[in-house]
């Protein structure tokens, strides 16, 4: 009697089990694109293509892709080379005067 309690519910169980596995397996829909399209915004990278971000960037130190040797530091000392725009005065920064 036990035998036949546990063979029915054995074969309950493996039903249930294969129809749960193929219910999920047919319910699944893959993307609608190519990532990041409609799925996630395209995540800041090294490419050459102009990008934009809507929320705030952080970082300890920006420095100049094309010489490293300048930088901006926000809590701190930067190093920065050429004509500086502050309040709509242009500075010289090679020799530190006014515009």
């Amino acid at each position: 009697m036990f035998k036949l309690h546990f063979q029915s519910f054995s074969l309950f169980l493996s039903i249930f089990i294969l129809a749960s596995f193929f219910g999920f397996l047919f319910a699944w829909t893959g993307p609608t694109s190519a990532p990041p399209g409609s799925n996630a915004p395209t995540p800041i990278n090294v490419g050459t293509a102009d990008q934009d971000k809507a929320g705030r960037l952080s970082a300890t130190e920006f420095y100049d892709a094309d010489n490293s040797s300048f930088y901006i530091n926000p809590s701190g000392d930067s190093v920065i080379s050429g004509t500086l725009s502050l309040g709509g005065d242009l500075y010289d920064l090679t020799n530190g005067k006014k515009i």
